[in-house]
């Protein structure tokens, strides 16, 4: 008899833990942060395409799927990172994704011009007198894909400046234009006519390195049409 008690109360004390933890982290609020400025998505805006139900169990969310529907709304505008914050707090976090470049598009669904970010995960079809501050990719068209030697060229080389303590919102005041002249990626500069010359079939890090290194060491003056340029 004393053993049938014991199940008895070991059964309620388990059934009440159970329900206690799933009070405990059973989803209250869903709170939306902005990294950087935006006018093109709001907080209720977020959470409303987000759908994440509230009393439901903080372990049953899915964050990849918060992900695609916002993204799906925002056609990749924006990067949206989704955080359970124990224990009853979902956070979405959304940072939008700041055009860099112009590129032409040519192919059979759309000729003309794309704003895109420097991971060519944004693009916004625009006319080339849109975006006067963006720099310009020219000698080069998307036929495809950004899945490319000169696309993956460009995010690599931005990466790898920003690396260099560059600021993201700076690049585009230090570089004007970008164009292709069989395997080189010629960056054109705003200042000094100064140009730097990439291979784009060697390491594009070392070149990047070296040729920073040394262009940050000259005098302005001595910067003036100068092409900076690495043989490895």
């Amino acid at each position: 008899m004393k053993k049938k008690y014991v199940a008895i109360i070991i059964a309620v004390v388990v059934l009440a833990i159970i329900f206690t933890f799933g009070q405990v982290f059973t989803i209250r609020s869903v709170d939306v942060v902005f990294e950087n400025d935006t006018d093109i998505a709001t907080d209720s805006e977020i959470i409303n395409l987000a759908g994440v139900e509230h009393d439901k169990n903080i372990f049953s969310l899915n964050e990849d799927k918060v992900v695609e529907k916002i993204n799906n709304q925002y056609k990749n505008a924006l990067k949206v990172t989704v955080e359970r914050k124990f224990p009853n707090k979902v956070l979405i976090k959304i940072n939008e994704r700041t055009p860099m470049f112009v590129l032409e598009i040519n192919n059979d669904n759309y000729q003309g011009f794309i704003a895109t970010d420097k991971d060519f995960q944004r693009t916004d079809e625009c006319q080339l007198e849109d975006f006067p501050d963006l720099i310009k990719v020219s000698g080069y068209s998307i036929q495809s894909t950004f899945d490319t030697k000169e696309c993956r060229a460009i995010r690599e080389f931005t990466n790898d400046l920003i690396n260099l303590g560059v600021k993201t919102e700076a690049v585009n005041v230090m570089i004007s234009r970008i164009y292709f002249n069989g395997s080189k990626m010629m960056v054109q500069l705003s200042q000094y006519d100064a140009k730097w010359e990439i291979n784009i079939q060697n390491d594009i890090k070392l070149q990047i390195c070296h040729i920073y290194e040394n262009y940050n060491k000259m005098e302005p003056i001595d910067r003036l049409g100068k092409i900076f340029v690495y043989n490895i």
